[in-house]
């Protein structure tokens, strides 16, 4: 158009005739950036992305009602029209809605009728109890499933739920009733989880246990407790955390002795990190605040002395000298931080994503070593007056002074109290069912132990081998013994790839691998108290299969255990099932921590008044999410829905209406998808004909050990 009046009508290109000629006062000009509002598909799928950002990053809607954002928005696309609150709701519970579908179509399988060795999926879940900025209760649960489908197998993190516990006291029966409550919502009958894994909180232990549900503790949890109870009566270690704790508060919160300790880490060459504030509700925080503040030790004392030609009056008050830290306050605080390091080291990584139950007999037994008073360990320490960096020095744990020996010790007593391995043979079965590590004996686990694991591995496995030639799904001649190729361990210093290599040292067939009913040159001594094993050949050859191959090597750029067992599947496809199972379990309830942050980051100080439904769908999709919830469109509004106040909103929907855009449909579930949620009687999966419970869950006796506990948490104010 710009082109056409210059060329014809000798115009400078800003403006377009409408009368026929050019010139001409009576003729009406049409400005040709005059902007034109989007309508249709334009308009929604802007829309759409607003609202998901608004999920995604949990910022409120009425973010979208500022000035600065309206004028983002219009610099972005001046014929974008802003949405109101009621159409960004309705976006929202469409995507709600559609998120759920979508996972309920997803969990599908764990519904069916028949065996679960059938069904290709398999369901474990995490939970535990929170409490918001405004005293209000909420419980968390996350799904872990293993899916296989044509590519492999599948692990996936469901959010189930974050739902308000509307009740004056959280008792076990509350648990129990909205645990169950839960699953109802998603039609998953009790009988379709494989394990459960929470907290050591009293409550929630009797209340998983009446739903019922084999359960089993989250193990980095218990690993704080036993921190904690190393910790008691140790009183000199107790008033130096406390004096620690008080005077990175005060460094954190003066401004003064901020700069000070600033000047002092560029003045000899320190790293110049902020101190690290100590968290009662984040794991490991103890420990990261003693260590940044035995690295900056000579940092303090530099910084003490920049007080002479200032305000005298203000550095003593900051200074006080019965606060500060003495060079033996930090000999002392880095010989605790070497004994808590290995603590720390795994529950950094034990709590990372893909990290299942297969490392934590490994690790546990790594930790008593670790603590063993007859080892020794490396302690960074400097000497006095020494400038950055520190040096390390080897010394044997029972060497050190009387309260750093009395801690470890206090430590190993625990473990062995709180991790009895007679009580943890699931995670025990995860272990040896992972290629990456095979073999208990590697990491000096005792041989009734084992015994005990290799028995249940064999009754899952023979049973499962029943099932499958029931469907037809078993062919023997199929089963073959290939070996696989030996590799090296990567030692990259991580904790886990430590114990790789470790069980990559021990090859050998393990005690208790091999069932008594195969041939003499297979054959170890075991008796399993009579059980009959009805596939015995078929059974030695998948187990022998699994065992004969090397360790495989643990990496980042690595198959992890779940694509080992892909490839192993058709030489072991009824071990293979076995091991999809246990290799689901997690190995702690980190991800339920890190739902309960995300909620918080929602349900702040300026949106505490959500509604608990609110909170509910905004939770559960940002858990969920999925970039094709962006195509999701609202349907047209229910008849007699009161109208709101929108803004600009008001106005689309009229324009919309009148060019026959159906964007609003009907709100309400498809019938399909509330039967979905509806458990009936007759639903029997026939999980005891498989994954039963085939060795000793935790008695009564085990469990009220942890009921009477309290969370020994460190106060500063004692």
């Amino acid at each position: 158009m710009e082109q056409h009046e210059r060329n014809k009508h000798g115009g400078s290109g800003g403006t377009v005739t409408s009368g026929g000629g050019s010139g001409g006062g009576g003729m009406q000009q049409l400005k040709l950036n005059q902007t034109v509002a989007l309508k249709g598909e334009p308009q929604a799928r802007l829309t759409a992305h607003i609202v998901g950002f608004l999920i995604q990053d949990g910022r409120p809607a009425a973010l979208t009602l500022g000035r600065g954002f309206r004028q983002l928005m219009h610099a972005m696309n001046p014929r974008f029209v802003m949405p109101g609150l009621k159409k960004i709701k309705m976006f929202t519970d469409a995507m709600y809605d559609q998120a759920r579908d979508v996972i309920l179509a997803y969990i599908h399988p764990l519904k069916q009728k028949g065996p679960a060795a059938l069904r290709g999926m398999v369901g474990c879940v995490s939970l535990d109890l929170w409490t918001d900025i405004t005293q209000v209760e909420y419980m968390g649960v996350i799904l872990h499933t293993t899916k296989e489908t044509h590519a492999g197998y599948e692990q996936k993190e469901i959010l189930l739920a974050c739902t308000e516990v509307d009740a004056t006291h959280i008792t076990s029966q509350v648990v129990k009733d909205y645990l169950l409550s839960v699953l109802k919502d998603f039609g998953l009958p009790v009988k379709s989880i494989f394990r459960s894994i929470h907290d050591g909180d009293a409550k929630v232990i009797k209340g998983v246990r009446e739903a019922p549900l084999p359960s089993s503790l989250c193990f980095i949890h218990s690993l704080q407790r036993t921190i904690a109870v190393s910790l008691k009566d140790v009183d000199e270690v107790l008033t130096l955390l406390t004096r620690t704790k008080k005077a990175v508060a005060g460094v954190r919160q003066s401004n003064v002795q901020a700069s000070y300790l600033r000047e002092a880490q560029v003045s000899i060459g320190a790293p110049q990190r902020a101190l690290v504030q100590d968290n009662q509700t984040r794991w490991g925080s103890t420990h990261d605040m003693a260590e940044r503040a035995t690295e900056q030790r000579a940092s303090f004392p530099q910084a003490y002395a920049l007080d002479d030609e200032r305000n005298q009056q203000q550095t003593y008050k900051v200074f006080d000298p019965a606060k500060r830290l003495t060079p033996g306050d930090f000999t002392l605080l880095g010989q605790v931080v070497a004994i808590y390091k290995p603590f720390r080291k795994v529950t950094t990584e034990l709590q990372s994503a893909g990290i299942t139950s297969s490392f934590v007999v490994p690790s546990y037994m790594q930790l008593l070593d670790d603590v063993d008073s007859t080892l020794k360990i490396e302690v960074k320490m400097p000497a006095a007056g020494t400038l950055y960096p520190a040096t390390s020095v080897t010394t044997q744990v029972s060497e050190l002074p009387r309260p750093v020996v009395q801690i470890a010790r206090q430590a190993r007593t625990d473990l062995i109290k709180r991790f009895n391995l007679q009580r943890m043979i699931a995670f025990a079965v995860a272990t040896c069912l992972d290629p990456r590590f095979k073999n208990l004996k590697a990491f000096k686990v005792p041989d009734d132990v084992c015994k005990r694991v290799w028995h249940v591995i064999h009754v899952q496995t023979d049973r499962t081998i029943t099932v499958l030639k029931e469907a037809g799904q078993y062919h023997e001649e199929e089963r073959g013994d290939k070996r696989g190729a030996d590799g090296q361990p990567k030692r990259d210093g991580s904790w886990v790839s430590a114990l790789n290599a470790k069980a990559m040292q021990c090859n050998d067939m393990p005690v208790g691998t091999l069932p008594t009913a195969v041939g003499p040159a297979l054959q170890t001594a075991l008796d399993f108290g009579g059980v009959e094993l009805m596939n015995g050949a078929a059974l030695a050859v998948e187990i022998g299969t699994y065992m004969r191959k090397p360790v495989a090597e643990l990496g980042i750029d690595k198959p992890d255990a779940l694509q080992l067992w892909w490839g192993l599947k058709k030489e072991c496809p009824a071990l293979a099932i076995v091991a999809m199972h246990y290799l689901s379990i997690p190995a702690s309830s980190s991800s339920v921590e890190r739902l309960f942050s995300q909620t918080g980051l929602i349900k702040s100080k300026l949106r505490n008044r959500l509604l608990p439904e609110t909170l509910q769908k905004l939770v559960f999709t940002r858990g969920n999410w999925d970039d094709s919830l962006l195509q999701v469109r609202p349907k047209k509004k229910a008849v007699g829905v009161e109208e709101s106040k929108g803004g600009e909103a008001d106005e689309e929907d009229e324009e919309e209406d009148e060019d026959g855009e159906e964007l609003w449909v009907d709100l309400e579930r498809e019938v399909a998808g509330e039967l979905d949620r509806e458990i009936r009687p007759e639903d029997d999966l026939g999980l005891d004909r498989l994954m039963g419970l085939h060795f000793e869950e935790p008695d009564d006796d085990f469990w009220k050990e942890f009921e009477d506990q309290e969370e020994p948490w460190l106060d500063a104010e004692n």
